[in-house]
């Protein structure tokens, strides 16, 4: 499949800075930059570069910085490696599931889906790539593959169940590397098996690089890995290996008139004869905290292209590397900073979107507790990185190896917005605000013990404004309280701190536990507490409202939970728990969707929950239970009251208010969400914007929806014209819920009538039979809560 791409100044913002408006029925994506950066390719006209998978160009004309995305012609995520074909003027993109796409320079994409698509092989991964010609040469987990790039099929495949590391075009001969053995077999050949090929000897490669008729340059990409200069005696069947480590050596890349080859540490240029011509130190400077900075030249040391944590910048590193300055500064790309993704959105009281990578838990893809933190602000399309510099953080825990490392969950301050309780694996609770820390409770102020690590896993506030939080160490488990009344000070103590003992429940044993205090007028008093593992406990706790006296305190710890038909849940995993307008609380597990009608009735035993049930609709009067079986990640309530449910293998389900009605469900097959496995799922609250986190980053839908207006005075329409080229829905914002909604022309008549969902409604510009409207200007009444009717905004149609 051909895309043309047209890479204008506008498309490269939109690729990484979103509408506020993502049109109804849309999908869009934040580009992901972080310092787990991949290549960088110098070319004559732009720059290439790789960073949590996602591909980046800069453009040396126009001073531009492009992110690339499935919404602009790429066909998948994750892109595992890139190479450069400088005689064809394309760049090869390799993706993780073995799919390849073709970027040439007059903007065309090339799909070769072959690899991803064979039904008959496994190991699809993409290990190296040579050029020949018209022919690409591809090693991968499972043999080879040749493409030409003429027509793009497939000209040859070898099938030989084993993995191939390294292929390389030398002279006259494919050189393949297979069980850290090197392998030779004339090009004139075909390469269909395994025994086409001859033994040279040993050597250990993952990535290699013709540079003349008889010498190649390898790289192994191992931790303590060599690179070397070979030079092949073909007639004998031996080679020589010329050492010329440099630390961990990654990448070699062809820039035309040499190749260059570096590691974390150096960077070498390399003639055809295998002759070094210039090898430099790359300054310590650029590599900041755990970044393996990747650099690229095509025109030598004094213009030396370097990416790392800050983003892309062009420096002189000529004088063998004794002096460097900057061609260029750094440029980063737009888009959000999540090493591994989002595995955590919040939604703050100021309208913010907090997204963050998240340490641990079962919910889906988490970075892992030693991956660096990273926290961003999305508000209105625009992304903001507000992760303290380590100049800005107290770290007291030695295993925390002097890095701020990922944390578990976010939560807005909801008396002071903008101010944030993170908590994390190894250092407590951080408090921070503006980006920089202004708090910290740990071992040293709180409740929560140092055996190793210092986690705290759950944070919550309730409707006092009292701090509820569970924590776990390697051998301990606390739940305690900071109450609203001592939150602000600046020198908390231990004792400021209310713990929680609830008789035999809690564990230290879990990466999921889950806290929601209710907020609704009859269960305000109430916190409901899941261990979220695998033996079901789950807690009711009423403080009576009175938090720092727990005298009149009561709790009831449920063991199972029996629903309204009397099937008893004994092995439940809560994974997730929200509140409905209507004061009762839908859990996610890994068997479905339950709701507590009464949340304050749960300490009363006897009290059944409700196991959600969508009919089928056969005439058979049976209906099946929502979701039975597929473990939900998380479930956020729009404006109208219906329900997103995330799941970790089955992508993003809409239900209707009641549960009862699957309205749509998004999976990578019908919609442009990258993967199935969705981490948290999250409705805004001042747009009509539907966010998805995965382990790919964050993307965005535009749902039929948006909040409630109390009046008609912010009533919105988009597109405004609606010009001859759109076909799509005309959307209204700023409606009252249930407003009856009418739109009609200057004489009275009405083409369309009916009730927004939460305080949107849209339009196909069709009258009732169906047919698109005549051009002209076209009235929205609406209705008031008085019964009153008038006019709320207009719309103009142009045919």
């Amino acid at each position: 499949m051909i895309y043309r791409m047209f890479l204008l100044v506008l498309s490269s913002l939109m690729a990484t800075t979103l509408s506020a408006h993502i049109p109804v029925g849309e999908w869009s994506v934040y580009n992901n930059y972080t310092h787990r950066t991949g290549k960088v390719i110098d070319t004559a006209d732009k720059v290439f570069f790789l960073s949590e998978g996602n591909l980046f160009h800069y453009d040396k004309k126009s001073d531009e910085t492009f992110g690339y995305t499935m919404f602009n012609g790429l066909s998948g995520v994750d892109i595992a490696d890139i190479y450069r074909n400088n005689a064809g003027r394309y760049l090869l993109v390799v993706y993780g599931d073995g799919n390849i796409d073709l970027l040439h320079d007059n903007g065309d994409i090339i799909n070769l889906g072959d690899i991803k698509d064979a039904p008959q092989v496994t190991g699809k991964n993409i290990n190296d790539v040579a050029f020949e010609g018209n022919l690409v040469h591809v090693a991968a987990g499972f043999g080879i593959v040749t493409f030409n790039t003429r027509d793009y099929t497939v000209v040859e495949s070898g099938i030989f169940n084993r993995e191939v590391t390294a292929i390389a075009v030398v002279g006259e001969n494919m050189v393949i590397c297979c069980d850290d053995k090197l392998y030779t077999s004339p090009l004139k050949e075909r390469h269909n098996t395994f025994d086409a090929f001859t033994p040279l000897g040993e050597l250990a490669s993952m990535s290699m690089a013709g540079i003349s008729e008889n010498r190649a340059l390898s790289v192994d990409g191992r931790d303590n890995g060599k690179a070397y200069v070979i030079e092949f005696d073909f007639e004998k069947g031996s080679f020589k290996a010329r050492d010329i480590t440099m630390g961990r050596s990654r990448h070699i890349i062809d820039s035309g008139d040499f190749h260059t080859v570096s590691s974390r540490y150096e960077l070498a240029i390399f003639n055809s004869e295998g002759r070094q011509l210039e090898r430099i130190d790359i300054p310590s400077e650029f590599r900041l905290l755990d970044d393996e900075p990747c650099v690229s030249t095509c025109k030598g040391m004094e213009s030396v292209w370097l990416i790392n944590r800050d983003g892309l910048c062009n420096v002189n590193m000529g004088n063998k590397g004794e002096s460097v300055t900057f061609n260029h500064a750094f440029l980063r790309p737009m888009g959000t900073s999540l090493v591994s993704g989002a595995g955590y959105l919040a939604k703050g009281v100021s309208g913010n979107v907090y997204a963050s990578n998240r340490a641990v838990g079962r919910n889906g893809f988490m970075a892992g507790y030693d991956a660096v933190m990273g926290i961003n602000i999305i508000n209105q399309g625009f992304v903001e990185n507000i992760t303290p510099e380590l100049k800005d953080v107290t770290l007291n825990n030695r295993v925390s190896h002097g890095l701020l490392r990922a944390g578990t969950r976010i939560l807005e301050d909801p008396e002071e917005p903008g101010t944030l309780f993170v908590g994390t694996w190894y250092e407590g609770i951080y408090k921070f605000r503006d980006g920089k820390q202004i708090g910290k409770y740990d071992w040293n102020n709180s409740p929560f013990k140092r055996d190793y690590s210092c986690c705290v896993l759950e944070l919550a506030f309730d409707s006092y404004n009292n701090l509820w939080c569970y924590g776990i160490n390697a051998s301990d488990f606390v739940i305690a309280v900071l109450p609203a009344s001592k939150r602000k000070f600046d020198n908390t103590t231990v004792d400021d701190w209310v713990v929680i003992d609830i008789e035999d429940f809690g564990t230290y044993d879990t990466w999921n536990a889950v806290i929601l205090p209710c907020k609704s007028r009859e269960s305000r008093n109430v916190t409901l507490i899941a261990e979220g593992w695998n033996e079901f406990k789950f807690a009711v706790y009423d403080t009576g409202g009175t938090m720092e006296s727990i005298s009149d305190d009561r709790y009831r710890v449920i063991d199972e939970f029996v629903d309204q038909d009397g099937k008893v849940y004994s092995s439940l995993a809560v994974t997730c728990m929200v509140e409905n307008s209507d004061g009762s609380v839908w859990l996610g597990s890994d068997e479905g969707v339950f709701i507590i009608r009464r949340p304050v009735d749960m300490l009363n035993s006897g009290t059944t929950v409700e196991h959600v049930k969508v009919s089928r609709n056969d005439g058979s009067g049976y209906a099946d239970y929502l979701l039975d079986g597929i473990k939900i990640s998380s479930i956020s309530i729009d404006a109208s009251g219906r329900k997103w449910i995330s799941t970790t293998s089955d992508g993003i389900y809409l239900v209707a208010r009641d549960g009862r009605e699957i309205v749509e469900h998004f999976t990578t097959g019908n919609s442009d969400i990258p993967t199935d496995e969705i981490n948290v799922v999250l409705c805004s609250d001042i747009d009509n914007t539907v966010y998805a986190g995965t382990r790919y980053g964050v993307s965005c839908y535009g749902a039929d929806f948006a909040p409630v207006a109390d009046d008609f005075f912010n009533v919105t329409v988009y597109p405004n014209p609606v010009r001859p080229d759109y076909s799509g829905p005309v959307t209204i914002e700023g409606l009252s819920e249930r407003s009856l909604v009418k739109i009609g022309d200057a004489s009275g008549n009405i083409f369309f009538q009916g009730r927004p969902e939460g305080g949107m409604l849209t339009w196909n510009c069709c009258d009732r039979s169906g047919k698109r409207v005549t051009s002209g200007v076209y009235y929205v009444f609406a209705s008031s809560s008085d019964g009153s009717e008038g006019v709320v905004t207009k719309i103009m149609v142009i045919n």
